[in-house]
C-alpha cells in the first residue's frame, strides 16, 4: 500500500453550499491573481432542485489577500441574466488593461431550451462591479448546423 499523503489530511473549505444535502454543493471554481496579488475566485452554486442542466443557481465572487481566506464580494444570480442555469464559471485578470473578464456558461438564449453558449460579461476594473444584465454570447452553436 502507498503512503497516505499528509497534505491532504488538513484543508479549509472556502465556501460551502446552501444545504448539506446530497446534490447541493459549491464548487467548479476558478481563480485570478489581480493587482496587489490579490486572489479573486469565482465559483458555481448548485441546486438539487431543478432538472440536470440547470441547476447552477449562482456564481458567486469572492476575494482574499492569502490566497486562504476568501470573502464573498458579488454574485451573478440565473435571474439577473436570464440563463436557466450555470455551469462553470471563468475569471480572468487582463494586466494590460488592469480590468477583469467574467465567463458564464450554460443554455442560452432563455426562451426555449436554448443551446450550451459561452458569455461574457463587460469588462470591470473591480469585480464587485460585474453587471449580469451585460452578458452576451461569444461562442454559440451555428444555427444553420441545426445543433
Amino acid at each position: 500500500m502507498p503512503e497516505e499523503d499528509d497534505r491532504w489530511k488538513n484543508y479549509i473549505t472556502i465556501l460551502k453550499p446552501e444545504r448539506n444535502e446530497p446534490d447541493w454543493w459549491a464548487g467548479a471554481p476558478s481563480i485570478a491573481t489581480g493587482p496587489e496579488g490579490k486572489t479573486y475566485l469565482a465559483a458555481r452554486m448548485r441546486e438539487a432542485i431543478s432538472p440536470r442542466g440547470k441547476r447552477g443557481y449562482e456564481v458567486r465572487l469572492l476575494e482574499s489577500r492569502d490566497g486562504i481566506e476568501f470573502e464573498m464580494i458579488g454574485r451573478v444570480k440565473r435571474e439577473e441574466v436570464p440563463i436557466k442555469g450555470f455551469e462553470r464559471p471563468s475569471i480572468l485578470y487582463n494586466g494590460s488593461t488592469g480590468e477583469f473578464r467574467l465567463y458564464l456558461c450554460g443554455p442560452w438564449p432563455y426562451e426555449g431550451e436554448g443551446d450550451w453558449c459561452i458569455l461574457r460579461l463587460d469588462d470591470v476594473a473591480d469585480p464587485r462591479n460585474f453587471d449580469p444584465s451585460s452578458a452576451r454570447p461569444v461562442l454559440s452553436p451555428d444555427p444553420r448546423e441545426g445543433v
